[in-house]
């Protein structure tokens, strides 16, 4: 996850060379501190473009593939 961390309302991106079988059904959940989904959607680009985050605090970033493996990332908003 770079840039990281970022002030509120910057975008950042998850960089990993995904698959055509990753991609496929991928599912991105962002969630804050305290396990609540803010915001899930599925990414229509690679890298994976995560932004609109105002208020500060530490996020976490889940990405489920289309294989089913789950990635986290974390990210610290100013």
């Amino acid at each position: 996850v770079a840039p990281n961390p970022v002030v509120g309302g910057q975008s950042t991106l998850v960089n990993r060379e995904w698959t055509a079988e990753e991609q496929n059904g991928m599912r991105v959940e962002v969630l804050n501190a305290v396990g609540q989904v803010v915001e899930i959607f599925t990414p229509a680009t690679f890298p994976i473009e995560v932004g609109g985050i105002y208020t500060s605090g530490v996020y976490y970033i889940r990405v489920t593939s289309g294989t089913g493996e789950v990635y986290l990332g974390r990210l610290v908003v100013k």
